[in-house]
This record gives C-alpha cells, sequence and structure tokens, in this order.
C-alpha cells in the first residue's frame, strides 16, 4: 500500500515537473515521459509487490497513470503551454506533415492513453500469472 502512496506521490511530481518544462522539452522526450515512463513505473511497482496486492496493483497504477496524464493535460492546457508546444514542434516540407494533437483531452487520446496503460498492466499481470503457475499441478 506504501508503494502505492509513493507512486501517486511521484507521478504528481512528474505531472507538475513536466508541465513546468514543457517548453524546454524535445518532442521525443516528451513521449517519453507520457507514454514509456509511468509503463515503467508501473511495472516496477507491480513487480515489487506481493502476491495477494498484484491484482489489484495491475488496475490501480494504470488509474494513477491516466489521472496523472489528465492532470498533467489540464495544467499545459489551462495555460497555453501544450499549444505552444505543439506549434513550435509541428513540422512540415514538401514531402510530409507531422502535426501534434493540440487537444490532450480529445477522446482519441484519453482512448488511446487508457488502452495502453490498463492494456499493458493487465497483460503483464496475465501473463505474469500464466508463467508462475507453469507446471503447478491441481489435485
Amino acid at each position: 500500500m506504501l508503494l502505492l502512496l509513493l507512486a501517486v506521490v511521484i507521478y504528481a511530481v512528474l505531472a507538475l515537473a513536466t508541465s513546468y518544462l514543457l517548453p524546454f522539452l524535445s518532442v521525443p522526450l516528451v513521449l517519453l515521459v507520457i507514454y514509456a515512463l509511468p509503463l515503467l513505473l508501473n511495472f516496477i511497482v507491480y513487480k515489487v509487490q506481493k502476491g495477494e496486492w498484484k491484482f489489484w496493483t495491475a488496475l490501480v497504477l494504470p488509474t494513477v497513470s491516466v489521472a496523472a496524464y489528465l492532470l498533467f493535460a489540464y495544467l499545459t492546457s489551462s495555460n497555453g503551454t501544450w499549444i505552444e508546444f505543439a506549434q513550435m514542434n509541428m513540422i512540415s516540407d514538401e514531402d510530409m506533415q507531422l502535426d501534434i494533437a493540440l487537444n490532450l483531452f480529445d477522446g482519441s487520446q484519453i482512448l488511446f492513453i487508457s488502452l495502453l496503460f490498463y492494456g499493458v498492466s493487465l497483460a503483464s499481470h496475465f501473463i505474469s500469472n500464466k508463467v508462475s503457475s507453469k507446471g503447478v499441478k491441481h489435485a
């Protein structure tokens, strides 16, 4: 339980720091902080958690990750930082165009982030259970 509270604090600090530092970050670094770092933190906390808490951890951590994303989205959208970041990092030439979504609260964004966090968390939980129970015979 203490580990989950620590994860909540880490996510809050991460959302606040990223929203503050957003104008100084590159696109790949922002992608790592928004998508990869929460997955890594969720995996580490899940692996450290004891057996009876693992399933709840697999459900709670993605919820906390999505909440941290929503906090980040709110902070950067309310002060206009995200729109500035998106406009600064849009790339367009004659062969290609790279656009960054201007609305982090768009349904597709929320759906993607939710599917990513819940999907990876629950898949790793079920795979971990399958691997740990492999070879166990039930009477």
